[in-house]
């Protein structure tokens, strides 16, 4: 089983790591193009940046075998998602109030006035 993780596992980790992480940069540029959006951009890039950086780090385990490159890897991934956490948390709440918000509003207008077919 070792030698499987170190062949393959790491390896594959490590490239979907890169590949998720350059996308949440990317993504965290485009929204920091306003200033409102950079309010949620610049936390994405650095998300991003954490989980790329922590794929590099999987793939140097990989070739050097140093627990201290593999501890680094594992807690950069766990900074990372931590921000993507919030953001998923974050996220939700917003969906409540607006869903509340337009059940709000839809009980507050009057459906008597529109004509019956």
């Amino acid at each position: 089983m070792q030698n499987y993780q170190d062949e393959v596992l790491y390896g594959r980790l490590s490239g979907n790591m890169k590949f998720v992480g350059i996308y949440y940069m990317i993504m965290g540029v485009i929204s920091s193009l306003t200033i409102i959006g950079a309010i949620f951009g610049v936390p994405m890039f650095i998300a991003g940046s954490r989980l790329r950086d922590a794929g590099e780090n999987f793939l140097l385990y990989q070739q050097n075998k140093d627990n201290d490159t593999l501890n680094r890897g594992f807690n950069l991934q766990n900074s990372s998602f931590f921000i993507l956490k919030v953001f998923i948390i974050i996220g939700i709440v917003f969906m409540v109030f607006y869903l509340i918000a337009i059940f709000t509003f839809l009980s507050s207008f009057d459906f008597s006035s529109f004509p019956r077919t």
